[in-house]
């Protein structure tokens, strides 16, 4: 009887000793559900926070995070997100402002990404965009401020990642910048025509921006909000700033804008507090009402040459001088523009050091032979 009582306990105790020491295979259901008549996708909650989507066929879109079926109740506890083969979209809103959300997982199926889907998830560091993925909606990543690149498959024919940078396959569009990628500087590379909508929005490292020559567009909303960007330069190949572009980027000290820009949208630089005396050139064609909130802007140009939308306080108009040239007895200057209202030059009017090869003619047009007298240190006629 004891020796029966021994080895029944014996096996309890090997059974325990297994139980601790080997992971539960199997997390268990914590809720479950359906996305309403007319679709075969299913959803499963686990108890180790894991969401997984199944079936086939598009998620429904919806208003707002808080009408996904999961948010309400256990948006807390979701820390992964599997979406599996057979679903075609990504809804809109449909996995955003998960604040523990730290892992996505989406299937080659998956064709588009809709509106806001996973924005403001503040722990997601990372994400891999299936190869069959070929468009975005608005603001996917809003807000993510933990997110530091994305990873594109390989395969696919529509993205490419460059250093955790999203672009299109060619290259030519730069379509989202990761909100906490490291780093303060950063040099938008040659062969880019143009930066997508919100691509640096929120932004939160980046102080300095250099757009390479190429770029031509940089659309709407662009690089609102980038709240740490302080200096930006703007090649002569760019012909547009969308609407606000800049806008709302407080810490904005210094933009350098050649000359090449044709218009300049709505709110493009608004609330941009810290921006002073921003030169915009005068090839500016249309200027919408950009400054609201900034302190003076000049426009290198007579009001004349431009389409200016009314009552922009901020812009001032400045008067263009020919600059003279530096001969081999006197010094020159640059051309340069003056503010009546300010009443100082705004651009130019830079001293040119006498230039001793740069000779002046007699009436007979023969060349002046000068000379230099080493006592005065100044140039003087000779024949």
């Amino acid at each position: 009887m004891k020796k029966t009582f021994k080895k029944i306990m014996s096996v309890i105790l090997a059974v325990l000793m297994i139980a601790t020491t080997v992971p539960f295979a199997f997390a268990g259901v914590t809720a479950s559900g359906t996305f309403g008549s007319g679709s075969s996708l299913t959803w499963e909650l686990d108890s180790d926070g894991k969401l997984t989507v199944s079936g086939t066929g598009a998620m429904p879109n919806y208003g707002y995070a808080t009408d996904t079926p999961w948010f309400n109740q256990y948006r807390g506890s979701i820390k992964s997100v599997v979406v599996s083969e057979g679903v075609t979209t990504v809804g809109r809103m449909s996995f955003s402002y998960l604040s523990n959300l730290t892992s996505v997982t989406l299937p080659s199926t998956v064709t588009s990404i809709n509106d806001g889907a996973f924005g403001g998830n503040v722990k997601l560091t990372e994400i891999t965009i299936p190869k069959n993925v070929s468009s975005f909606g608005a603001d996917v990543f809003y807000g993510c401020k933990a997110l530091e690149k994305f990873n594109v498959n390989s395969e696919s024919s529509y993205f490419k990642s460059v250093d955790g940078v999203l672009y299109s396959k060619d290259g030519k569009t730069l379509v989202l910048y990761p909100i906490n990628k490291k780093g303060e500087s950063y040099t938008v590379p040659a062969g880019t025509e143009r930066i997508g909508e919100s691509a640096f929005s929120k932004n939160i490292n980046l102080r300095k921006l250099v757009i390479s020559e190429g770029v031509t567009t940089i659309v709407r909303e662009a690089f609102t909000e980038a709240l740490n960007l302080t200096t930006v330069t703007i090649p002569s190949t760019v012909t547009v700033i969308d609407s606000y572009a800049f806008a709302d980027c407080t810490s904005l000290t210094t933009v350098t804008i050649a000359d090449g820009v044709k218009r300049i949208g709505s709110g493009a630089f608004a609330r941009d507090t810290m921006l002073e005396n921003l030169v915009i050139p005068s090839s500016a064609e249309k200027i919408e009402d950009a400054f609201n909130g900034c302190k003076t802007v000049h426009y290198l140009g007579a009001e004349s040459d431009a389409t200016v939308a009314s009552g922009i306080d901020e812009l001032h108009f400045t008067v263009y001088t020919t600059g003279t040239a530096a001969t081999c007895m006197n010094t020159g200057t640059t051309d340069s523009y003056f503010c009546t209202e300010c009443n100082k030059t705004i651009s130019g009017a830079e001293e040119l050091p006498i230039d001793k090869n740069a000779h002046n003619f007699d009436t007979a047009g023969k060349k002046v032979r000068p000379s230099y007298n080493i006592k005065t240190k100044t140039w003087s006629d000779g024949y």
